[in-house]
């Protein structure tokens, strides 16, 4: 049976132990971190799903394209089933306003409806600095109660009293380098990492079964 600590219990954190538990029924996941629920960062964000290719620096854009589109096709599905209003995915729409006349952004691949808005309804916003923008109907995650739910499908494997043990095990070996112990990152989402996390957890779960494959011990 493999081991797999995960570090950390934000979105990210949380969803990519889901997808390792789902993909690898058979491994032992847990869960650490310091924070859980209102303690940790993903809790107050805001989860509108708007990623653009400008708020994550050093990714490229065909990754970041992959991330969207799987993050987009886990949430649209949650938002049209009957776990909807547990899970608080909902549609949303609204216009998204600029002062300066902007590129077609990522975005607009996914949502359910995009276009320019018209003249008039710019006019109608008076606001006189903003002079485009765009009518979107896209999807809003509310992380108040998407988190819960997220946290209960990882089957209570995760540990809100911190293991000394457990947790000196993991940075003493992870600090020596040792070789049997593998490491995958997966961080530095900025402002999209509520819209991008279940994007960017499969990846990492990719890199986790490379890892597994090779005979490592995680």
């Amino acid at each position: 049976m493999y081991n797999i600590a995960v570090l950390g219990a934000g979105i990210v954190g949380v969803s990519t132990a889901v997808n390792i538990q789902k993909k690898l029924p058979g491994a032992k996941v847990r869960v650490i971190s310091d924070r859980f629920d209102q303690d940790t960062t993903s809790w107050g964000a805001g989860g509108i799903f708007l990623p653009t290719t400008t708020r994550i620096q050093g990714l490229d854009e065909a990754r970041l394209k992959k991330y969207a589109k799987d993050a987009w096709d886990q949430y649209s599905s949650i938002a049209t089933s009957e776990l909807a209003c547990e899970t608080g995915i909902q549609v949303v729409s609204g216009y998204v306003l600029f002062k300066q006349e902007p590129q077609i952004p990522l975005y607009a691949d996914y949502v359910y409806s995009f276009r320019k808005m018209t003249k008039d309804e710019l006019e109608r916003q008076k606001l006189s600095d903003y002079n485009y923008g765009f009518y979107v109907q896209t999807l809003v995650v509310t992380v108040k109660k998407y988190y819960p739910w997220l946290l209960k499908r990882q089957k209570d494997n995760y540990n809100l009293n911190n293991s000394n043990a457990d947790t000196n095990s993991i940075l003493q070996r992870c600090e020596r380098l040792v070789p049997a112990v593998k490491v995958v990152h997966n961080y530095g989402h900025g402002s999209n990492g509520i819209i991008l996390s279940w994007g960017s957890s499969l990846e990492a779960l990719q890199l986790i079964i490379s890892s597994l494959s090779s005979k490592s011990k995680l």
